[in-house]
């Protein structure tokens, strides 16, 4: 099924609800719950009528790195009209049956780029830097653009 993404922004994604780490909490995000499943290559367009498939516009890629041990690449994102800090970031991640599919290219670090994917709530890393002290994450991010 192919999924119209809803053009968001990373303020609107995150929420304002900072938690005691200084990241987003789950309760302020708009896109909850998110995905059921990161893994899946057959995400639902919705969950309880909420949509998870989202673009994020004129955002700007940090550096990317591949996770050796389940071949994801994960990259931040942050906007740069907002000020600095975790609650203008989100950890991107593309799983490797995604790319498997083709097409499928890093962003260089620096760019600015518009960029699709599924929004997920990952518990496991809310109180970790790399994941900007939030479990909101797009995985996976399914395609990105540069931004003009």
């Amino acid at each position: 099924m192919a999924c119209n993404a809803t053009v968001t922004t990373l303020a609107d994604l995150l929420g304002s609800q900072r938690s005691s780490s200084g990241g987003a909490t789950f309760a302020g995000g708009r896109f909850r719950p998110g995905v059921p499943d990161a893994r899946s290559v057959t995400q639902p367009c919705a969950v309880g009528g909420v949509p998870t498939f989202v673009e994020l516009r004129r955002v700007v890629v940090g550096a990317c790195a591949k996770i050796n041990k389940d071949g994801d690449w994960t990259c931040g994102l942050t906007d740069p009209s907002r000020p600095a800090g975790d609650l203008n970031a989100i950890h991107i991640e593309t799983d490797s049956k995604v790319r498997a599919r083709g097409g499928w290219t890093v962003p260089a670090a620096g760019t600015p780029i518009d960029v699709q994917g599924f929004v997920f709530w990952d518990p496991n890393h809310t109180t970790a830097a790399f994941h900007n002290h939030s479990g909101w994450e797009l995985h996976s991010f399914t395609a990105w653009r540069h931004s003009v």
